[in-house]
């Protein structure tokens, strides 16, 4: 599944991906491009979480690559929205090439915050904010070498493409979250929420029985 995933993200960045990673800290690729490339969807955009120094390396990266950073040129609301009003992270810096492939660099308000004598809690803030996802199925993410899951049950979720709302989580928002339902559902993909124990667990037996 690994190679699986790192090659869906190559295809859409368009360069390997292993480049990203390499002499950088606190930086992984996570929520929606991981979830659809689990489960073998269309990737529409790719958000990596990173603490200022590895934003800047990543920038430039994907800079020699033809990106270029349309952060006040592109109105993106949705996107930029989505993690702006948690008040736990900056407004994204958003970078896009000739091919209209997307890409989001995220930074933890805690970065601020940052110096040797709080390196445990600035650490803590970094994959806490992974945690805190409104959808199950977007508590993934990329390490460079691994795939990491934030929520319990979220890969699983992702290869049967099932979600669970989480309205505890920071990115949580009740007026956007039913849009992000229907988008996910017009997908192919069935919120555990609105089905019956019994129905869920029917699927359940029936998802192994056809992987044997």
């Amino acid at each position: 599944m690994i190679s699986i995933v790192k090659k869906r993200l190559d295809d859409y960045l368009e360069f390997n991906s292993d480049l990203l990673f390499k002499d950088t800290d606190f930086l992984e690729i996570f929520g929606g491009s991981i979830r659809d490339a689990i489960s073998g969807l269309e990737i529409h955009d790719i958000d990596i979480l990173c603490m200022k120094n590895s934003a800047i390396k990543a920038s430039e990266i994907l800079e020699s690559f033809g990106y270029k950073n349309v952060t006040d040129k592109l109105s993106m609301k949705n996107i930029q929205q989505m993690y702006k009003d948690t008040h736990i992270v900056f407004e994204p810096w958003t970078f896009m090439n000739n091919n209209l492939k997307i890409i989001q660099l995220i930074r933890p308000v805690s970065d601020m915050k940052f110096n040797n004598f709080n390196m445990n809690y600035h650490t803590k803030q970094f994959f806490d904010i992974m945690k805190q996802v409104d959808m199950s199925c977007c508590g993934v993410s990329y390490d460079g070498e691994g795939i990491n899951e934030n929520y319990p049950n979220a890969i699983n979720h992702c290869r049967l493409k099932f979600y669970k709302i989480n309205p505890n989580a920071k990115m949580y928002n009740k007026d956007r979250i039913f849009d992000r339902k229907y988008k996910l559902n017009s997908r192919g993909w069935t919120c555990i929420d609105d089905m019956t124990e019994i129905e869920y667990n029917k699927y359940i037996r029936s998802a192994k029985l056809n992987s044997l």
